[in-house]
């Protein structure tokens, strides 16, 4: 086989395992359900449950609230302490050195900061991004009352209009030198 040969069909291999290494993953279905309980599990991400109570609007619980699984989350699967999750701010880590920043190109474990129709501020977690580029969300608090029944809503898609995304420094720096690896991969085995 002629060496530009090679090196084509090296280069699409490449870009074949890549797509496969960086495919978003699959898309959830929104789903509703009913809250019958106090500490009801809704849904988990990395072993963290969200947790949900029968009743209206947990907005300041330290247990129930939107803020109080993000900080839940960080806390079991980063060690880190999150602060100051009010209103249009960028949370502060307050027991480490590593801190947030916004991103562009959100992935599983961001932070998601939403401004609501009400006018108000909610928090969740990128659950997956789906092949289409869509977010979805675990969350807590996102809750409504149907039929005399509390209602919370699972795997809600994010109007990406209303909505930032955070990551923790640490991690947007892994996630740069691992996409710079795989840059490193590609371009090796076009030359050979």
């Amino acid at each position: 086989m002629r060496d530009w040969m090679k090196r084509a069909v090296m280069f699409v291999m490449a870009l074949v395992i890549t797509a496969g290494v960086m495919a978003p993953a699959k898309a959830s279905a929104e789903t509703d359900v009913t809250i019958t309980e106090s500490m009801q599990v809704t849904d988990t991400l990395n072993g963290v449950d969200t947790w949900y109570r029968p009743g209206g609007n947990d907005g300041s619980d330290k247990t129930y609230c939107c803020a109080a699984y993000v900080k839940r989350y960080y806390e079991e699967i980063y060690g880190i302490t999150l602060r100051g999750m009010i209103g249009q701010v960028v949370p502060n880590v307050t027991n480490s050195s590593d801190y947030l920043v916004e991103t562009e190109e959100p992935q599983t474990g961001d932070i998601i900061r939403e401004r609501t129709l009400h006018g108000t501020t909610h928090w969740a977690i990128v659950k997956e991004v789906t092949e289409d580029g869509e977010v979805i969300a675990i969350e807590q608090n996102w809750k409504f009352r149907r039929g005399g029944s509390t209602v919370a809503r699972v795997d809600r898609v994010m109007d990406e209009e209303r909505c930032e995304y955070f990551r923790l420094h640490s991690v947007d720096l892994e996630v740069q030198e691992s996409q710079a690896e795989i840059l490193d991969a590609i371009n090796a085995a076009i030359i050979q």
